[in-house]
């Protein structure tokens, strides 16, 4: 575990995903209150040999998944702070 700012960010079950997923450019996105975090998660992903793109927009929520942001950078993959469980996706 990794705690930044008061939060707790599971490091480990990021990096296991991301590595499953073959993912090397990640969007971090997280609401307003966690940007501090998403930086320094950022950082350390970034020193683990990802490249990360952190996103600046607004996050309301787990209904609000930048997908097209995501899309628009190349990520591979998003990191969405500050809600728990991971969410699927499949494009359309």
């Amino acid at each position: 575990m990794l705690e930044v700012a008061g939060y707790l960010l599971d490091l480990d079950a990021v990096l296991r995903w991301a590595r499953e997923r073959g993912a090397r450019r990640l969007l971090l996105q997280a609401p307003d209150g966690m940007k501090a975090a998403a930086v320094e998660l950022a950082r350390r992903l970034e020193s683990e040999g990802f490249e990360v793109v952190i996103s600046g927009a607004h996050a309301w929520g787990g209904c609000d998944v930048a997908y097209g942001e995501a899309e628009s950078v190349g990520a591979q993959g998003i990191v969405h702070l500050g809600h728990h469980g991971f969410v699927g996706h499949t494009r359309g």
